[in-house]
């Protein structure tokens, strides 16, 4: 999870959209972690593939969430960091996904939402987002 500082002094959180479906819930930047590689690894391998970023600054460990994934029917375990992105970053941009995964060449369009936005966010995906976790945003 990427969190930025606002010209406004209060901090977004940074979410991703599947090309063409503008109604679908907000997604974050992840994926699976490779043989041989840690989870903080994949983390920033993910986010230079997905995202176009480099390595940002790690906050925080956020935790592990294991659960089941009811439309790929297979056990998920993610590891979730608290990120800090520099204040110039854009409001928004696209990115088309690159590397060897299933999501290559998918176009995901970045935003950054607040805490009231949150709601609008992939259930499997809040876990940790929440003011105990992310006083931050809240």
């Amino acid at each position: 999870l990427i969190i930025r500082r606002g010209n406004d002094n209060r901090y977004k959180l940074l979410v991703l959209q599947f090309d063409g479906y503008p109604d679908w819930p907000f997604r974050l930047p992840g994926g699976t972690v490779d043989e041989n590689e840690t989870p903080e690894e994949a983390m920033y391998r993910e986010l230079h593939e997905e995202a176009g970023l480099g390595r940002l600054q790690i906050i925080r460990k956020l935790g592990i969430h294991r659960y089941f994934k009811h439309h790929t029917h297979t056990n998920s375990e993610r590891h979730d960091y608290l990120l800090l992105a520099p204040h110039n970053l854009p409001d928004q941009w696209t990115h088309t996904v690159t590397g060897q995964d299933a999501d290559a060449n998918e176009i995901f369009n970045y935003s950054w939402i607040g805490a009231n936005e949150i709601d609008r966010m992939s259930d499997e995906l809040k876990t940790f987002v929440t003011p105990e976790h992310i006083p931050e945003l809240f």
